[in-house]
C-alpha cells in the first residue's frame, strides 16, 4: 500500500468522522427509546476522565480544524486518574454537546471545563461546562432546548441539520445519574 496524499487523507478523515457521527445518531435514537421505556442502565467503571474527553475531541478534530476553531480544555487536577463513572454515557453526552458547538460555531473557540462539585445528595460529582463563540440562542427560545425533537425554530433544521434529540438525551442521561443539564 502507498502513502495517502494530503487530499486523500482529508477524504478518509471526513469519511471516518461521518461514520462515527452516523453511528452516534443511531445509538442516540436507540438510547432515547431505552430511556423512555426505563430500560437504560448506568454502568460505572474505573476510567480516566481526561482520556474520555480527549477521545470525544478527537472525533471532531477534523471538523474543528476545517473551521479553524480553537479548542481549550480544562480538567481539574483532582479529577486526574481513574474515577468511577459511566464513561460510555459521559462520552455520549459530551459528543452531543461538542457536536452542537461545532455545528453552530463558524469561527472562534470551544471551551470545555470539567470540575469537581457536590451533588444534592452531598456526594462528589462532576460538572461539565461547554462554551463556544457560536451564534447563540435568543433567551426566549432557550426553554425548548432540552425537549426531545425540538429545535429553536424550523430554520435550524433546514440550515444546520440535526434531529433535536441530542440535548434532550444529554439532560435525560444527566438526570438518570442524579445530575442535571441546562
Amino acid at each position: 500500500l502507498s502513502e495517502l496524499q494530503a487530499d486523500q487523507r482529508d477524504y478518509v478523515e471526513s469519511m471516518v468522522s461521518a461514520s462515527v457521527l452516523l453511528k452516534r445518531l443511531v445509538d442516540d435514537f436507540l438510547d432515547f427509546s431505552k430511556l423512555k421505556n426505563g430500560a437504560l442502565a448506568i454502568s460505572k467503571v474505573a476510567a480516566d476522565i481526561s482520556t474520555v474527553v480527549s477521545a470525544c475531541c478527537n472525533i471532531f478534530r477534523a471538523q474543528m480544524m476545517k473551521k479553524n476553531l480553537k479548542l481549550d480544555v480544562y480538567i481539574q487536577p483532582s479529577l486526574s486518574g481513574p474515577q468511577r463513572f459511566d464513561d460510555h454515557r459521559f462520552k455520549q453526552q459530551l459528543t452531543n454537546l461538542l457536536g452542537n458547538c461545532i455545528k453552530f460555531t463558524e469561527q472562534g473557540f470551544i471551551r470545555i471545563s470539567v470540575t469537581e462539585c457536590l451533588v444534592p445528595s452531598g456526594s462528589r460529582g462532576v460538572r461539565v461546562e461547554v462554551h463556544d463563540s457560536g451564534c447563540g440562542i435568543p433567551e426566549h427560545l432557550q426553554h425548548s432546548l432540552f425537549q426531545p425533537f425540538k429545535q429553536t425554530d424550523s430554520s435550524v433544521s433546514r440550515n444546520y441539520g440535526g434531529t433535536g434529540l441530542g440535548l434532550s438525551l444529554v439532560l435525560q442521561l444527566a438526570e438518570l445519574q442524579g445530575g442535571t443539564a441546562g
